[in-house]
């Protein structure tokens, strides 16, 4: 299960989780949605 933010990256940690829509891995790739290369102190790749 990952984290899906609205520009279409997903996260496998999050410090927010009501900002980001959880999902499989699988349904988040359908959805356009690519693993994201980097993080951020609010997200982890």
């Amino acid at each position: 299960m990952v984290f899906m933010s609205d520009s279409n990256k997903f996260y496998s940690r999050v410090t927010n989780p009501a900002n980001y829509q959880y999902l499989s891995i699988t349904q988040a790739q359908t959805a356009g949605g690519q693993r994201a290369t980097r993080g951020n102190q609010y997200a982890q790749p």
